[in-house]
């Protein structure tokens, strides 16, 4: 597995095996349809999000196991 990251403006890329980058953001989606491309991520203290459409949002709650 190989695994690239970018620093850039508002975050950072993530590429592995050749895959499509995620691009983080800083700030999570407010809403399930906030703006978004697809494999951009965020997350909080509570919420892993990942945008897996055009401004459309999925989130996992995190939890400790």
């Amino acid at each position: 597995m190989s695994l690239t990251m970018t620093l850039g403006g508002s975050g950072y890329e993530v590429t592995m095996d050749g895959g499509p980058p995620l691009q983080y953001l800083a700030t999570p989606p407010v809403t399930a349809s906030s703006p978004g491309v697809k494999n951009q991520f965020s997350y909080d203290g509570s919420f892993f999000y990942i945008c897996v459409a055009a401004d459309t949002w999925l989130r996992v709650a995190i939890a400790t196991w």
